[in-house]
């Protein structure tokens, strides 16, 4: 089934990251990331892998604040890729790690030597 509302969110969302509005921070499991908004809600993009063929595919969800899930989009959504939720969770993890300005710092530190 597709939801409209459910994709324009997630798009929203990766264009909001890519340009850098959105502050993404690594969750206690290691392998996903999430984020704030408003303080009424809270974003979570992760991956879950098939225990038999090691498959991995990313999921976005969307929570109230009292921890209550709203939303979750996932590849079986019509109207989503697999590419598309893999992309807001790479962007996802370079946020919350900070990699574009480690790489910065590191490219001005190459150019001194």
């Amino acid at each position: 089934m597709q939801d409209d509302k459910a994709i324009k969110l997630v798009r929203q969302v990766i264009a909001k990251t890519r340009e850098g509005k959105i502050n993404w921070e690594q969750t206690p499991s290691g392998r996903s990331f999430i984020a704030a908004f408003e303080g009424t809600y809270s974003m979570i993009i992760s991956f879950t892998e098939d225990e038999e063929t090691g498959n991995q595919r990313a999921w976005f969800g969307l929570n109230d604040a009292g921890g209550e899930r709203l939303l979750t989009v996932d590849p079986d959504t019509d109207g989503i890729t697999d590419e598309e939720l893999w992309q807001l969770y790479e962007m996802a993890r370079r946020r919350a790690f900070k990699v574009d300005e480690k790489l910065d710092k590191l490219l001005d530190s190459l150019k001194k030597l």
